[in-house]
């Protein structure tokens, strides 16, 4: 795994305390064989750029198409709804 997403997930892992201080950052990337254009995102919060230097995806879509209609009988009305009998006109 590469450095810098041992340290995302390091960062991630810490997520509950709060924001990360850009000291902290700097501390947890001292040491690291970063290249420098990773470094530079990575302090500015670049999300678009980390995506772009990773060559990761920007946005992953999930899309959930509603199931088939069922057949209605020709005696409805498109957005009619059924009538059920009441217990009064029923008896």
């Amino acid at each position: 795994m590469s450095a810098v997403i041992q340290l995302l997930e390091a960062l991630g892992r810490q997520a509950h305390t709060g924001p990360v201080s850009d000291a902290a950052l700097a501390d947890a990337m001292t040491g690291l064989d970063l290249d420098p254009a990773l470094r530079e995102a990575l302090q500015r919060r670049d999300v678009a750029a980390l995506t772009r230097l990773l060559k990761g995806r920007g946005n992953v879509m999930l899309i959930l198409a509603p199931a088939e209609p069922e057949p209605k009988d020709g005696n409805e009305k498109e957005g009619d709804a059924p009538c059920e009998p009441d217990e009064k006109s029923a008896a």
